[in-house]
């Protein structure tokens, strides 16, 4: 019966201990949890910010590029245009120059028809 008795001493307090260590312990590892979760989380929405300030960043990049080629774009349709308009003019000078020119050989020509009869 001693050693029953002493078994018992032995085992109750043990067991008991084990069932509070347990029941308190619970609370403890859930709050851990919660608190990693929640740890998580604020990780998970700081790497997602990063993220959007990444795509912000080269969207934003990727605008005043377009923007600069856009600006390139129209400068070079603007000296082309006047490469295109000084040659329209230099056609219409030499135009006009051949104009006078065959109106002066046509003269000409009449009068060597005139001067032949």
């Amino acid at each position: 019966m001693d050693t029953l008795k002493e078994i018992l001493i032995l085992i109750v307090p043990t067991i008991s201990g084990g069932l509070t260590g347990f029941f308190f312990g619970r609370g403890k590892y859930r709050a851990e949890v919660e608190g990693i979760r929640a740890h998580n989380d604020t990780e998970m929405i700081n790497n997602a910010k990063s993220i959007i300030e990444l795509y912000k960043k080269e969207l934003d990049e990727i605008q005043e590029r377009n923007h600069q080629k856009f600006l390139d774009f129209t400068k070079m349709s603007d000296q082309k245009i006047e490469l295109l308009q000084q040659e329209i003019n230099i056609n219409k000078r030499i135009i006009t120059s051949l104009k006078k020119e065959n109106t002066g050989l046509r003269k000409r020509v009449r009068e060597l028809e005139k001067s032949a009869k």
